[in-house]
């Protein structure tokens, strides 16, 4: 007998990289070990991001607190700590933990806890003491892989504006670089709230990605740039360590504008580096797969929670 009777995923249809990854979470449930599994909280609307392999049913939080169960298994992100899940639901409980910036307090009440990076594991063990094994996620490589061939493609940057700080940063790393470099600079398209089909379409088409987040529990973007063929530019985000290297990518740590300016100006002094830097960054990116993302959660449910 499983010791889990049903699988509940708090807010998976949120358009959000998190939740889509607690979605999968849910869907490697039903697939591999044949539960049941339901969608608590929002439906699942025609203007998501992503794709998803199943329309699970979708329950409310009134239901999850009146009708869960000992044999149930909750998952959730750590931006509902809030709702003290940990302590109000009798059901085993299941925390993928992606970020570190969109709670206050954390749910410390979980039984358990998986990490997307080796920073948020990092920060998790120093600041709550909870040991976390990373489980990477991944990328729909279906739609980020290679783009056009490099010498096809718009010789400029691709800015995804999807942060409140974006466009302060991207306005001051222009500025600086103007000063330093007045005559050279390339051109910089901005673009939000796109879904993946058209973000894949995009990244293919440009050499060059800019990434101006400061802090992500991995960054996902970042890396579907890499897929995609891009040259990636900008702030590691500290997530990113686990596939940013000094052979496949131009990033530096949050702040440091003016070795940020630096390495933008290497499109302009020596475009071929930076092109082979490009293939560099497609190869880590081959890493980051739905199998083995599969396969890794089938490990560790296996070994944790359906035994």
């Amino acid at each position: 007998m499983l010791s889990i009777k049903r699988v509940f995923v708090f807010e998976g249809y949120i358009p959000r990289g998190g939740t889509y990854m607690a979605y999968q979470i849910g869907r490697i449930c039903y697939e591999k070990f044949g539960v049941p599994v339901y969608v608590v909280g929002s439906n699942k609307t025609n203007s998501n991001f992503f794709n998803y392999d199943y329309e699970f049913p979708v329950v409310s939080t009134e239901y999850l607190h009146k009708e869960v169960k000992d044999d149930d298994l909750l998952i959730c992100n750590p931006s509902f700590s809030n709702n003290f899940f940990g302590i109000k639901l009798p059901c085993k409980k299941l925390m993928y933990i992606q970020d570190i910036k969109t709670f206050q307090v954390l749910d410390v009440f979980f039984d358990y806890y998986v990490s997307v990076s080796s920073f948020v594991q990092d920060f998790i063990s120093r600041y709550y003491n909870i040991k976390t094994q990373v489980i990477l996620p991944f990328i729909n490589h279906h739609l980020f892989n290679k783009g056009l061939p490099w010498e096809e493609r718009e010789d400029k940057f691709l800015v995804l504006n999807f942060k409140e700080h974006t466009m302060p940063l991207l306005e001051h790393i222009i500025s600086c670089y103007k000063k330093r470099y007045p005559f050279l600079q390339k051109e910089i398209q901005v673009i939000s709230n796109v879904k993946q089909e058209v973000l894949a379409e995009l990244m293919g088409r440009y050499r060059y990605y800019l990434t101006l987040s400061p802090v992500e529990g991995f960054g996902l973007p970042a890396l579907e740039a890499m897929a995609s063929g891009c040259a990636v530019f900008g702030f590691d985000g500290m997530g990113g360590r686990d596939y940013f290297k000094p052979h496949n990518s131009y990033v530096v740590p949050y702040g440091s504008i003016n070795e940020l300016i630096e390495l933008l100006y290497l499109t302009e002094l020596n475009p071929e580096e930076v092109f082979l830097t490009a293939k560099l960054g497609m190869r880590e990116a081959q890493r980051f797969t739905k199998q083995i993302f599969d396969e890794n959660w089938f490990n560790y449910l296996s070994e944790y929670v359906f035994k």
